[in-house]
C-alpha cells in the first residue's frame, strides 16, 4: 500500500491545486457526474430534510448558456466574459424540471423568485447574493471549491 499511495501521491493534485483548478475550470458539458457533485454539495449544506432526486433535477446555468443583451447588462459581463463565467461550478445549482422552465433565460432578478422558492437549499439560497456577476461566481466558484474538497478527500487524508 505504499506504493500505491506514492504514485496516488505524485498524480493527484494537492487540495490548493484541486481547488484553485475546480474553481476556474469550464464546464464545457455538464454531465451525471457534474450533477452527483452538485447533488452531494447541496446534502452537506442543508439538513437532510430534502432528499433531491436526480431524475427530478436539471442542472441551472444561473448566468444563462445563451444570454440575452438584458441578461449582459444586468450582470455588467461582455458576451465573451458571460460565455467564460457561465461554464464554472460556482454558475450551476439544481432546479427541478418545471422550475428551471420558469427560469430559462431570464435574468437573475428574474429567476430569484423561482430560485426563493425551490426546496433545494443551494438554489434556495442564491437571491441572497443579490446580483449576480463575475465577483459572485467567482467568490462562489472558491466556495464550492472547497466544499467539493471537504467531500472527496485527498489521498493523503485517507489512512488505508
Amino acid at each position: 500500500t505504499d506504493i500505491l499511495a506514492s504514485e496516488l501521491f505524485s498524480i493527484v493534485p494537492n487540495d490548493t491545486e484541486f481547488k484553485q483548478k475546480l474553481a476556474t475550470m469550464e464546464i464545457q458539458s455538464v454531465t451525471p457526474a457534474w450533477k452527483e457533485i452538485l447533488i452531494r454539495l447541496n446534502t452537506t449544506s442543508g439538513t437532510g430534510e430534502t432528499k433531491v432526486n436526480p431524475s427530478r433535477v436539471h442542472v441551472e446555468h444561473i448566468l444563462p448558456q445563451t444570454p440575452r443583451a438584458l441578461v449582459l447588462v444586468e450582470a455588467g459581463l461582455s458576451i465573451e466574459d458571460a460565455n467564460l463565467l457561465a461554464q464554472r461550478i460556482g454558475n450551476l445549482t439544481l432546479l427541478s424540471g418545471v422550475k428551471n422552465r420558469e427560469a430559462s433565460n431570464k435574468p437573475f432578478s428574474q429567476k430569484c423568485l423561482t430560485y426563493s422558492t425551490s426546496e433545494i437549499v443551494m438554489t434556495r439560497d442564491l437571491p441572497s447574493y443579490g446580483t449576480w456577476g463575475r465577483t459572485e461566481i467567482e467568490q462562489r466558484s472558491n466556495d464550492l471549491a472547497e466544499q467539493v474538497a471537504t467531500i472527496y478527500r485527498h489521498p493523503s487524508d485517507i489512512h488505508f
